[in-house]
């Protein structure tokens, strides 16, 4: 006869469990520990312009994790500057803007830290550019000139990733990007 919902409710089983092979882990055990700075500075002329400045540094100190497997076995895994953990020791931001009257500029800058990797040739540094130029003097209209990685510097080739070669978790792959925007408010 066929097992029904009514019999397993009363205890009926199909047969004998012999094993249960599970293989989870537990991941949310994380140490970071690390400095942030972050500076702003504005700078005010009459004949020149406003001058905006910024700068913001993240270093990372500790990037650990805890993990334990289904047998209870625990692992601990250093982050830091190596590809499995994408924590770049050092990261940081440049920014610099101007405006004055219906014209604004900026220039954006970011850089990420070597990846060390034990076994696949370590990641280099990285440094990426983008900058723009806007003009808002035409009928209540705002064109913008500008262009993303404005040096068309490709990240670092990294060989143990499949597909493009990129870390995408790390790095943006984009050539070259120019463009014009065109942006009116009602």
């Amino acid at each position: 006869d066929e097992l029904t919902a009514d019999d397993i409710a009363n205890g009926e089983t199909v047969g004998r469990l012999n094993s249960v092979n599970v293989d989870w882990f537990n991941a949310d055990n994380f140490l970071y520990e690390g400095v942030d700075i972050s500076v702003r500075y504005m700078y005010q002329t009459e004949q020149y312009g406003d001058f905006r400045f910024g700068v913001d540094i993240t270093r990372i100190i500790t990037a650990e994790r805890i993990e334990s497997d289904s047998q209870g076995d625990t692992y601990f895994s250093d982050y830091l500057g190596n590809q499995d953990g994408f924590y770049a020791e050092w990261t940081g931001t440049v920014s610099v803007a101007w405006t004055m009257g219906d014209w604004a500029a900026s220039v954006y800058a970011t850089y990420q830290d070597k990846l060390v990797d034990t076994f696949w040739p370590d990641l280099d540094a990285y440094v990426r550019v983008n900058a723009s130029v806007s003009y808002s003097g035409l009928y209540g209209t705002t064109i913008t000139v500008g262009a993303r990685n404005l040096l068309d510097e490709d990240p670092p080739f990294d060989f143990s990733t499949s597909g493009d070669g990129y870390s995408a978790g790390f790095h943006n792959p984009e050539p070259f990007f120019g463009y014009v925007r065109l942006s009116k408010e009602f």
